[in-house]
């Protein structure tokens, strides 16, 4: 048996900044924070380490108890927002035909790898149209 796992941004598709945008929104209007992605790196970290350098260098602190979880609600309706207005979404080449392959070899299972939230990162690849080829997967829930 072979599992084949999918990062998502970068690997399967490109948001433009969409999650960056949806977190700017909710530190604003939630925290009074505006431009609280600013200096914030992205690449390659979960999203909860990437909120947890946010409460710190937007407010100041670390993240109470349950503030982590109650900012990924408020993302992820931001980041639907976000993306529900337009053509954020940009598949990298190839994505559609890679996935329907591997879909479809034997003894492979299919799955996702990603820093994402679980809730966020299924809400880009059901807007990217993915969500149905990966059943299963590791995010930055379970970091």
């Amino acid at each position: 048996m072979k599992i084949l796992l999918f990062d998502i941004d970068g690997t399967l598709l490109l948001t433009q900044r969409a999650g960056s945008r949806a977190l700017e929104v909710v530190f604003e209007e939630k925290y009074g924070a505006p431009n609280a992605m600013r200096d914030i790196p992205l690449a390659g970290r979960t999203d909860r380490a990437i909120l947890r350098d946010v409460f710190i260098k937007a407010l100041g602190r670390p993240p109470a108890t349950d503030e982590i979880e109650n900012a990924l609600e408020s993302y992820s309706v931001a980041l639907e927002n976000t993306l529900a207005k337009g053509d954020c979404i940009q598949l990298m080449p190839g994505v559609p035909r890679v996935l329907d392959v591997v879909q479809e070899m034997e003894n492979t299972l299919v799955g996702l790898g990603t820093g994402n939230f679980e809730k966020t990162g299924r809400i880009k690849l059901r807007h990217a149209g993915l969500n149905h080829y990966f059943n299963f997967g590791g995010f930055g829930d379970d970091a």
